[in-house]
């Protein structure tokens, strides 16, 4: 044991020391990194199934924002089908009120031109009357 007194042997155990040292601390890094590469994974996960529901979920809106969308387009429709069968009821109306009104005053026209017609034709035979 008289090895530990030389330089030699100082040297030897102090070269142990710093073998061990450097194998504990490289072991403690790795040991570190192996955390560290764990959380990393797990963060990892965690950030790609939060996508993914984000994803779905995002899907579900987009569907049902379609949907509601599409049916928003089918009432719009339907509605503006009946309000052009509604305005072409009352156009065909109105004509036809148009037309019994026109037949009217023609019909009012014609009976006193009939009038009118004979009116003149009684003048015009007093008239010549008169002149014979």
């Amino acid at each position: 044991m008289d090895w530990f007194n030389t330089s030699a042997g100082m040297a030897s155990i102090l070269g142990l020391f710093f073998c061990f040292l450097m194998w504990y601390f490289a072991y403690q890094s790795q040991k570190e990194n192996r955390r560290a590469d764990e959380r990393l994974r797990q963060m990892l996960e965690g950030m790609q199934k939060t996508m993914e529901d984000g994803h779905k979920r995002l899907e579900t809106i987009i569907v049902e924002s379609h949907k509601r969308t599409q049916d928003i387009i089918a009432e719009s429709n339907k509605r503006a089908q009946e309000m052009i069968e509604e305005g072409n009821k009352r156009m065909e109306k109105i004509t036809e009120d148009g037309q019994k009104r026109t037949e009217q005053i023609l019909s009012a026209m014609q009976s006193r031109w009939d009038i009118s017609d004979e009116f003149n034709k009684r003048l015009l035979e007093k008239i010549l009357d008169n002149v014979a």
